[in-house]
């Protein structure tokens, strides 16, 4: 009997591990999906290190997304829809979402020159003020589907919402 025992403990603590490495691998899903690259087009990760990106490369919290005179498209893991234009530096500065909304969802992005199109998915329609885009001169929160957001040449931020509500705010206010 002693030896049955021994013999359970070692299925159970099998069986948890595998339990275990199931969830840890759910917990450091990616943020994101390229499915679309074109040009010249970089990802950074937060160690620094610069590789090119190409179609089926995931992005994650931390990522840093260049293009020169390419283009690259973004499908994030919550839908929402990211289509970097040329020469275009966006950060994925937080991205959390587990596959449901429940309030820890949030996707904050920086936008630190060129232009993007955005189409929000789950957090953008659920938590609204968990969806961000940081540029030199404004915070951009999108209360509804998407549209164009674009740091001009002199710094300043240009948004052409196609859809919904935006919201623009920097030190000297805020507008909808």
């Amino acid at each position: 009997m002693p030896n049955a025992t021994k013999l359970r403990l070692n299925r159970s603590g099998l069986l948890l591990a595998l339990i275990g490495a199931a969830f840890a691998s759910q917990a450091q899903a990616s943020a994101g999906r390229v499915e679309f690259a074109i040009g010249g087009a970089t990802v950074s990760g937060p160690n620094g290190q610069q590789k090119p990106l190409a179609k089926g490369d995931e992005v994650n919290s931390g990522d840093v997304l260049r293009t020169t005179d390419g283009r690259v498209q973004v499908r994030m893991a919550d839908g929402a829809y990211i289509s970097l234009q040329p020469n275009t530096e966006f950060g994925i500065k937080s991205y959390n979402y587990e596959g449901k909304t429940d309030g820890k969802e949030s996707a904050f992005y920086s936008l630190l020159k060129g232009a993007m199109r955005t189409v929000t998915g789950l957090i953008g329609r659920v938590n609204r003020d968990r969806y961000q885009i940081a540029t030199p001169t404004a915070t951009v929160g999108i209360r509804g589907t998407g549209g164009l957001i674009q740091v001009l040449n002199d710094g300043s931020t240009l948004v052409q919402g196609t859809s919904g509500i935006w919201f623009l705010s920097n030190p000297s206010g805020s507008i909808n």
